[in-house]
């Protein structure tokens, strides 16, 4: 009977935007639409602020993936807002980006929600 070796894989630190290993605590759904977004960078006070189209990918209770036109930095805090649809009311989510990686159509952005606290 032959033997596998185990061959660990060096990570580098740097690559803070790398999907490591699936890490979803809830199921996630694909969803087509777009939303206007609000981003506001760290330490850039108003002049941070952005507003922008953001083209929604895929939703989660705990967060969400799109597309941006422009790159976004890690930790930037941001507002999704979602418009009526039909009877339904629109709501807002907000969040942070924990990852923004630069793909054929824009830059692909992955936000976690701020989850709010239990009563």
């Amino acid at each position: 009977m032959s033997q596998a070796a185990l061959k660990l894989v060096a990570v580098d630190p740097a690559d803070s935007d790398v999907l490591r290993f699936e890490r979803r605590q809830t199921s996630r759904h694909n969803i087509c639409g777009c939303v206007t977004s609000l981003q506001k960078s760290p330490g850039l006070g108003t002049e941070g602020n952005r507003i922008s189209s953001l083209q929604l990918l895929n939703i989660s209770d705990t967060g969400m993936g799109g597309v941006l036109q422009e790159p976004v930095e890690v930790g930037t805090s941001i507002a999704a807002f979602f418009p009526p649809h039909g009877p339904e009311h629109g709501f807002d989510r907000y969040g942070y980006v924990v990852r923004c990686t630069k793909t054929s159509n824009g830059y692909e952005v992955g936000i976690r929600f701020i989850s709010k606290a239990a009563a």
